[in-house]
């Protein structure tokens, strides 16, 4: 699994996980607000029945009444006030507070939580729950501190008194006694959990969406432009900073069309070099004719340079035609290649070959291994590479040949090093080039294909083949690494 369905993964996990959390947050906070509520509204109800069982004390039998009520009243709060304005149990109340209630019951009238009371003594009392003065404040700054007839209830009291308390709330025209429903409930809609999880849901898929279709739109557009004639269209610079299956495509996009250019020009370049290479034996054959016909006495020396201009021509195609077969696939088929047979039979033809042009070749080390493959394209392959080294060592110098088998690592070595003048460091790149020659080629003769047949062999056998300068004295060796077998 890559990292573009990790990504995907994240994001919708992501996009369950909020709305998740949204809809059990808003859940969450509606029951918790309920259940405040309700332990408030219960405080409330039972302030209201001790509010209640205080007045009927008062009434029945005085402040003197009130002293099975004490604890119970001081638990909940609830103040019993005389005409001295002081509470009967020596509580400190603030005078403002009492005459802001004393002013709230002369306006509306009692209610369940706010009452005047007349004692057997002929005096007045007023019982009140001291909570009720913040209720009272912040409904008078609601309602733009015009003051209503009527005691505001305080939020949260809900809208189910006793029967008692019912029955002197209906006693009492005026007052403002309803049941303030929680703050979520008033705002509260079934639906809000349900369009909380589609928004998150939808956010979080315009957000995939985007994302994903992006890079995918910049693709579409640059492989239109490709097919277009267009091979400067790249994608690499609008995947920003990406590490995805998708930017790894851009990337890999780009790296196609550099692959596509590098094959266009090298076939122009090769329908160029082969119509040049063509067009020089073909001007000199037709030059030996014209000279054949105005000179027929010479006509043996006109021959032989017909012919030589046709052997090097049919040498050309023949290398031309295995450069082809290697690079459409010819070498799919594979054979169990004794590569010291191999080595033995090129070594021999190579040093009677070297000795005629009065050079050495020398040889050392095994190659005792099997390589998978075709032995005609191998043997072909390694011949030019040797050959060549022949062809460009020194007169007299010597060429070495060495193998090396490295079964741990299952390869077969081979370095091929000459005495010659080497290559210049900035053509080393060069030389498997086809019609590569070199600027130090000279008068040497050849078309520059047998190290590019070399290397497409060598390629298609799963092996590595690289060149370097000597650094010792001068001349050039070509490494060439084949995968192996124990023989």
């Amino acid at each position: 699994m890559g990292r573009l369905f990790w990504k995907f993964f994240f994001f919708i996990l992501l996009a369950q996980v909020s709305a998740i959390v949204g809809i059990s947050g808003t859940l969450w906070l509606k029951h918790k607000t309920e259940d405040s509520l309700a332990r408030s509204s219960d405080r409330l109800t039972n302030a209201a029945l001790v509010a209640e069982s205080a007045e009927m004390a008062l009434q029945q039998g005085g402040p003197g009444a009130l002293g099975r009520l004490e604890v119970t009243l001081r638990h909940f709060q609830i103040y019993v006030i005389d005409e001295r304005n002081r509470d009967i149990f020596g509580r400190l109340v603030s005078l403002g507070s009492i005459q802001k209630f004393r002013a709230g019951q002369a306006a509306g009238g009692n209610s369940p939580l706010l009452r005047n009371v007349l004692g057997p003594d002929k005096q007045s009392y007023l019982v009140f729950y001291s909570a009720m003065e913040d209720a009272w404040g912040r409904d008078l700054a609601e309602q733009g501190g015009q003051q209503e007839s009527g005691m505001p209830a305080p939020p949260g009291f809900p809208d189910r008194p006793t029967a008692a308390a019912g029955a002197r709330r209906d006693a009492m025209p005026g007052e403002r006694w309803h049941a303030l429903r929680p703050p979520l409930e008033r705002g509260f809609h079934p639906l809000l959990p349900l369009v909380s999880a589609f928004v998150a849901s939808l956010l979080f898929a315009a957000l995939l969406a985007w994302y994903m279709s992006k890079p995918i739109r910049s693709l579409r557009t640059a492989f239109v432009a490709l097919a277009g004639g267009n091979l400067d269209a790249r994608v690499g610079a609008t995947m920003g900073r990406r590490r995805d299956e998708l930017a790894d495509l851009g990337h890999e996009f780009d790296a196609m069309a550099e692959k596509l250019i590098g094959l266009m020009q090298s076939q122009r370049r090769l329908m160029h070099d082969v119509s040049h290479e063509l067009r020089s034996p073909l001007a000199r054959l037709q030059a030996a004719i014209g000279l054949a016909r105005q000179q027929p006495e010479k006509m043996e020396a006109t021959l032989d340079r017909v012919e030589n201009e046709c052997v090097r021509m049919d040498k050309l195609v023949g290398e031309l035609l295995t450069l082809s077969r290697i690079e459409s696939g010819v070498t799919a088929t594979s054979d169990e290649v004794l590569m010291g047979e191999l080595m033995a039979e090129l070594i021999e033809n190579a040093r009677f070959e070297a000795e005629a042009k009065q050079r050495r070749l020398d040889y050392s080390g095994q190659a005792e291994v099997i390589v998978h493959g075709q032995f005609e394209l191998l043997y072909r392959a390694l011949e030019n590479v040797v050959r060549n080294a022949i062809k460009h060592t020194a007169d007299g110098s010597s060429v070495t040949v060495q193998t090396e088998v490295e079964l741990g690592g299952g390869r077969l070595k081979i370095l091929v090093c000459d005495q010659g003048s080497g290559v210049p460091e900035a053509e080393l790149p060069a030389i498997f080039e086809p019609f590569y020659r070199g600027s130090q080629a000279g008068a040497q003769q050849g078309y520059g294909l047998g190290l590019t047949i070399a290397r497409r062999v060598v390629q298609a056998h799963g092996g590595t083949i690289s060149a370097a300068n000597r650094h010792t004295g001068s001349g050039l060796c070509v490494e060439i690494c084949l995968p192996c077998t124990k023989a």
